[in-house]
């Protein structure tokens, strides 16, 4: 969709030959309107872009002093709108539909020889045959669309939506409590702006909506935090659990808290938990447990916020320790266990971080403001982190003693800007712990860094510090 030329079109034994592992080929092209676009892989495509291998890329409107955000990581809101988008609307958002195939995903698993996995890929598995188990907004389902992917708005503005289908079906969007007036289909104006509630994009189509947050009983019935999702009825289940799949929600500035989680009747935290995950939450029996079978007895589940909330909860299994705080998360802190190995606590260190682009190296769209950090064994580390950005960040240590520190982890996570604090106590003995941002892109795209435990009364020093 971006005025390719035929040599670039990307279709093997068409025009060009296919790229082979370990090649590369640089496309030049140049575009000459703007427009949301959608970008793929041609070989194999039956396979390869159900695996992921596509995109939403935007060509903007050329204009003076145009500073345009180049990468939009795990897209969601677009930080820096460009001065065409800036002069009409309030933000941007952009939203990639896409679903998987869990039988297809699968197969890359089963073999360590590549050349198995190229004949059950592109001979074995048969697409006509696929059903979807996984239905994404922005490569999450739900719940983590709560997180990644909220339409954060405030009354009386205006909003650009882009929205790509990349699923293998229609997608039929749907905002609740708003109309919607689509503006472009794959990068061509329409003639007349349709105002709708349901939106149909075919396969591979983009579509760029106008939302308008005038409460007038047309674009908008009022505030509230408003579920948005694809009206078919198994795209908004994960596995065939739901509520799951790829609802989002447009949510306005006074029903989010201050960690940028909807603030609404249910307990959200709910569905953050290994009960969610194995279908039994909601089960909307459980409202009436008496009148739908479940007798009040010390068996009968309980689904009230008390069971999953935000602290203490459980994930993959795991207990979790959870904490939210103002302006983000804070997981598997330890003031107090001593680790295996530790007598006493060593000493005390205290560190402030810093994240954002502002530390962003050539070629990079996020940093930190440290690389490298050493700590002595069975030390309190006090970790003060503070995002520069709009945007979420994390700073995640991996590698803890499992025993204290669920999944060997401890993370600091801010929302949009702001500062969290917390603590962890390092471990016995000399090792190397990865700290990276495991948001999407965020690690590739700069921000990781090295981690050194060191036992001064062993004199060891790893060689391998700052190696993953």
């Amino acid at each position: 969709g971006g005025n390719a030329t035929n040599g670039g079109d990307g279709v093997p034994t068409a025009n060009e030959r296919p790229i082979k592992p370990g090649e590369s080929r640089e496309y030049d092209f140049s575009p000459e309107t703007p427009g949301t676009m959608f970008y793929h892989c041609h070989v194999v495509p039956n396979v390869h872009v159900s695996m992921g291998l596509n995109g939403m890329f935007v060509i903007e409107e050329e204009k003076d002093n145009n500073t345009i955000q180049t990468i939009n990581s795990g897209a969601g809101k677009v930080r820096h709108s460009s001065e065409g988008v800036s002069e009409d609307y309030n933000a941007e958002y952009d939203m990639v539909y896409q679903d998987v195939d869990k039988e297809l995903h699968q197969i890359p698993k089963k073999y360590n020889d590549t050349r198995k996995i190229a004949q059950q890929v592109n001979r074995d598995y048969d697409k006509t045959d696929a059903s979807s188990d996984y239905f994404l907004l922005n490569g999450k389902s739900f719940p983590y669309t709560l997180r990644e992917s909220i339409v954060n708005v405030e009354e009386d503005k205006r909003y650009k939506m882009r929205v790509l289908n990349s699923v293998g079906d229609v997608v039929s969007l749907h905002p609740h409590g708003h109309k919607v007036k689509i503006q472009q289909k794959d990068g061509v104006p329409v003639d007349e702006q349709v105002q709708r509630d349901v939106v149909d994009l075919s396969v591979a189509q983009r579509v760029d909506l106008s939302l308008n947050t005038t409460v007038d009983g047309l674009n908008s019935y009022g505030d509230g935090a408003w579920i948005m999702h694809d009206h078919k009825e198994e795209a908004v289940t994960t596995e065939g659990i739901s509520p799951g799949g790829n609802v989002g929600m447009i949510a306005y500035k006074d029903y989010l808290n201050d960690n940028g989680m909807p603030d609404v009747e249910a307990n959200i935290a709910r569905y953050f938990s290994e009960a969610y995950y194995e279908g039994e939450v909601p089960y909307h029996g459980s409202l009436d447990q008496q009148a739908f079978g479940y007798p009040p007895s010390e068996d009968a589940p309980d689904f009230s916020a008390s069971q999953h909330s935000d602290s203490g909860m459980k994930m993959m299994g795991m207990s979790m320790d959870m904490q939210m705080v103002p302006n983000g998360t804070v997981i598997n802190e330890n003031k107090d266990e001593l680790p295996e190995g530790c007598e006493e606590i060593r000493g005390t260190r205290n560190i402030s971080v810093e994240a954002g682009e502002k530390y962003a190296e050539p070629g990079e769209a996020f940093g930190f403001s440290r690389d490298d950090y050493e700590f002595e064994t069975c030390t309190e580390v006090n970790v003060e982190f503070t995002v520069l950005d709009d945007v979420r960040h994390q700073w995640m240590i991996h590698g803890l003693p499992r025993d204290i520190y669920p999944m060997g982890m401890f993370n600091l996570e801010v929302m949009d800007g702001g500062t969290v604090e917390g603590t962890f106590i390092t471990p016995s003995e000399s090792t190397d712990l990865k700290l990276h941002c495991s948001l999407p892109q965020h690690q590739q795209k700069g921000m990781k860094a090295n981690v050194e435990v060191v036992n001064p009364d062993s004199g060891f020093f790893s060689f391998l510090s700052g190696i993953f």
